[in-house]
This record gives C-alpha cells, sequence and structure tokens, in this order.
C-alpha cells in the first residue's frame, strides 16, 4: 500500500511539473520577478492602443509562470511586435516585454525585453487575450483586400521585372490593429508577384522600391486608400484607389495625383 501511494506521489508530481512548464529563466527572474509582487499586468495593442489591465490573481501567476519559463531563442524573425507586456508592481513597472503572437517554433523568439534579449514563451499565453483585443470579425475580407490591392499597384505601376519591393502595412493602421504581423506576412506571401520579389520593412536594405499604404476608410464592401510607390531615387508616386467588393472580389478604381 505505501509503495502505490509512493508511486502515486511520484506520478502527480511529474504531471504537475510538466504542467508548470519546466524550468524558470534566471536571466528574466533577475529583472525583479524574483522578489516583486505582480499585482497588475498590462497588454497593449501596439497598433491600435487598445490596452487590456489583467489584475486577477490567478491569470497574472499563469501569465507571469509561463513568462519566466520563457527558453533563450536562436531565430529573430523580424516581424512587429503585436503586443507590449507590463508586468507592475504597485505603481512600480518591474518589467516590459514585446510580444508576437502565432508563433509557435520553439527555436525563434516571440518575446524580447528591452535590451534586445530574445526569447520563446509558450502560445498559450494568447488564451488569456488575443481574441479579447485582437477583434478578428471587424474587417472581413481584409486578406483580399491587401493582396489584390498591391497587386493592382504592381500592375499599374513602372515597377520593374525583377525588382526587390518593400511592401510596408505598419502604419496602416485602420485595418491592421486586428491584423497579428504573422498574419500580415501571410497576406504578402500570398501576393502574386508579377516576377518581383516582395519583402516586408526590415528584411532588406537594398529595395529597389517601397509600397506604403494608407487606408482612409474601410468597410467589408467599400474602400478608400492611397498607396504610395517611392523608387531608390527617392522618387515618390501616389496612386488614389477606390474599392468595391462584389461577387467575392475586390475591383477598383485608379487614379494619380
Amino acid at each position: 500500500m505505501k509503495k502505490l501511494l509512493l508511486v502515486s506521489g511520484v506520478i502527480l508530481m511529474l504531471l504537475l511539473t510538466s504542467c508548470v512548464g519546466g524550468r524558470k529563466n534566471e536571466k528574466i527572474l533577475n529583472m525583479g520577478f524574483d522578489k516583486a509582487v505582480i499585482d497588475r499586468i498590462v497588454i497593449v495593442n501596439t497598433r491600435g492602443g487598445v490596452k487590456y489591465t489583467i489584475i486577477d490573481d490567478k491569470s497574472i501567476n499563469r501569465i507571469k509562470g509561463i513568462i519566466v519559463r520563457g527558453r533563450d531563442a536562436e531565430t529573430d524573425i523580424k516581424l512587429d511586435p503585436d503586443f507590449l507586456f507590463e508586468f507592475y508592481d504597485g505603481k512600480t513597472i518591474v518589467a516590459s516585454f514585446n510580444y508576437i503572437a502565432g508563433i509557435s517554433d520553439k527555436k525563434t523568439a516571440n518575446l524580447a525585453e528591452e535590451n534586445g534579449e530574445l526569447y520563446h514563451v509558450s502560445t498559450m499565453i494568447e488564451d488569456e487575450f488575443v481574441k479579447r483585443i485582437m477583434k478578428s470579425n471587424v474587417n472581413k475580407n481584409v486578406p483580399e483586400y491587401y493582396i489584390s490591392s498591391i497587386e493592382k499597384i504592381l500592375e499599374s505601376s513602372n515597377i520593374k521585372e525583377g525588382s526587390e519591393v518593400v511592401v510596408d502595412l505598419s502604419k496602416d493602421y485602420t485595418v491592421t490593429k486586428y491584423i497579428l504581423s504573422v498574419d500580415q506576412k501571410r497576406i504578402l506571401d500570398s501576393i502574386d508577384k508579377k516576377k518581383v520579389d516582395i519583402k516586408l520593412p526590415g528584411e532588406t536594405e537594398t529595395q529597389d522600391y517601397t509600397i506604403n499604404v494608407r487606408t482612409d476608410s474601410y468597410t467589408d464592401t467599400k474602400s478608400e486608400s492611397l498607396v504610395s510607390v517611392t523608387d531608390k531615387d527617392k522618387v515618390k508616386t501616389d496612386y488614389y484607389l477606390e474599392g468595391t467588393f462584389e461577387s467575392g472580389k475586390w475591383s477598383y478604381y485608379i487614379r494619380f495625383k
């Protein structure tokens, strides 16, 4: 009977250990988590500025437990962060991190502290806030909107075959505030590139052209946007697009400034 109880106890301890997710990272602990009493976590959407404050002890301990078990990461995916995490002890910020959602590869960083240290934490952390902050149903037909409008510009502009083109959506907050960085990358990867090489900002510094998108208004069926194409000599051409979504696709009326 004693042996049975002992075995049961060992199994229980193993289960509990697996639930908390492994060893704590000393570098993260030494940021202040080893001494501070975290009583508030503020999560900020870096595009829309929407804040989500967590004060429930159970949720705080769960998120903190995931953070302090972050692994050192080898790969920087070079995407813009989706969220800023701020951990408070009273009015004092103990630590802050940038976070990129949707990255499951454990060798790729999804968490970065201010001094540039890179970590990977379990994506289970997203269960606490992503669905609340990122309202996925707010803007429909967005992937099709970006893909079709950029394809229209590639078709209508003087961008030469074989060119390296950076497409920058980072300031188009009207639409992108509810789109994760990994989803933006998937959108750009889906563009019919017309024999050009499309890059995200930060992936290259030798691009031949940069395309910037500024959406002035957007609904599920109508859009108005200004798309600027700037070449490596800093010559800029502006295109005004009025879009209509019908029968499952966007069509555009385009005019020049």
